[in-house]
């Protein structure tokens, strides 16, 4: 599917994780049930929501209304974590619990199929970060952050890899794809252990709060089905 050059922000969710969502043609809507929502429990196989993988150093897991204080005591409070997203830090734990049940809900708007992911630590059991995706088609568009005191241990990384491999374990998806800022390096080096490659330079493609006005260069990331032809 090509994706076109135009980068914005369409769901309400300043303060979630995405950095940007990347536009493409409208996706085939699912079923949907008389308000017009996707109902869950007539398209559960192969939904990524339900994913539970577990690693050497951290579980990715369905996001709960009940890690909204951890998280927010972890990461959503902390302004570096919020450096290079399309976010500010959340001043109150009642603004993490408004964007965990934007990302946990039970049944999502057609053609908006977002949803969230707890990364755990295992070795304190406790939520510390968070992977944000977008499933349309055959592909899913993902963006993570983990807290500071994980920085530099492979949390990030290794969260990434056992998400994105168990997107593409799935039958119904070929690709998973983020943008990631030029400049946030420490990013760039997560997505290439957790197997991501680089696929091409985009210019001025969205603007970072933390870093001013200035529209930003980032670059976009992917990774694919080992038979999927790059």
């Amino acid at each position: 599917m090509p994706i076109n050059e135009r980068f914005n922000a369409p769901f309400d969710l300043d303060a979630s994780s995405i950095l940007v969502v990347i536009q493409s043609k409208v996706p085939t809507a699912p079923e949907t049930n008389d308000e017009g929502m996707i109902d869950l429990a007539k398209d559960v196989d192969g939904l990524p929501s339900s994913i539970d993988v577990v690693g050497r150093m951290v579980r990715v897991r369905p996001l709960s209304i009940d890690d909204a204080s951890a998280l927010y005591d972890r990461y959503f409070s902390d302004e570096q974590c919020a450096r290079f997203l399309l976010r500010e830090r959340h001043r109150s734990v009642d603004k993490t619990i408004e964007i965990i049940r934007k990302l946990a809900v039970p049944a999502f708007p057609a053609g908006r199929r977002l949803f969230g992911l707890t990364i755990e630590c295992n070795e304190t059991v406790q939520p510390v970060g968070l992977l944000t995706c977008i499933a349309f088609e055959a592909q899913i568009e993902v963006h993570y952050g983990v807290s500071r005191r994980c920085w530099g241990k492979g949390l990030a990384s290794e969260a990434l890899q056992l998400a994105s491999d168990a997107f593409l374990a799935l039958d119904r998806f070929k690709r998973v794809y983020t943008v990631c800022a030029v400049e946030n390096q420490a990013s760039l080096r997560v997505l290439e252990k957790a197997g991501f490659r680089r696929e091409r330079h985009c210019p001025e493609c969205f603007v970072l709060p933390a870093l001013g006005d200035a529209r930003q260069d980032g670059y976009l990331y992917a990774k694919y089905l080992l038979t999927q032809s790059l």
